[in-house]
């Protein structure tokens, strides 16, 4: 029972971890969820455990990828510009790939990460701004980030 008892702290204490930053009053609101999950934080728009404040900046790049990382992604929380192609590393049969909400599972039809069950290599274009969550469906809520588009 202690090691089920320490797992389970080990793990939520490690789900907690995510797309926090240094600046404890993000203001920048300007981004609409285009998926569920939403709420504020600080007054930033939220999406599973993301926001765009604080979301790792790669707006000046034309690709990046999202890797799994134990039960999380690295990164979770990423800002793009639009037109930037993002690829997601994992082994999908273990880690199943969904856009969408993590909390509900809901998946966001609108969403341009599709549903990826097999393989490890899969990469989706994100040609308009808006905010897509993506999750694992296996370990939602606790694995799960967004793409913050401009």
């Amino acid at each position: 029972m202690r090691r089920l008892t320490w797992f389970l702290v080990v793990a939520l204490s490690g789900a907690s971890a995510g797309c926090s930053g240094d600046d404890p009053s993000p203001s920048d609101t300007s981004y609409a969820a285009s998926s569920g999950g939403t709420g504020t934080a600080n007054g930033a728009e939220t999406l599973n455990g993301c926001d765009a404040p604080t979301a790792e900046d790669h707006t000046g790049d034309a690709t990046v990828t999202i890797a799994t990382s134990g039960l999380g992604y690295s990164p979770a929380c990423v800002k793009v510009k639009a037109g930037t192609q993002v690829t997601f590393n994992s082994d999908f049969a273990i880690h199943p790939l969904r856009g969408g909400d993590a909390s509900s599972r809901e998946e966001d039809e609108s969403s341009p990460i599709e549903a990826t069950d097999s393989g490890t290599t899969i990469a989706f274009a994100f040609p308009s701004a808006g905010a897509f969550g993506f999750y694992c469906n296996i370990h939602a809520p606790s694995m799960a980030g967004a793409v913050f588009v401009e």
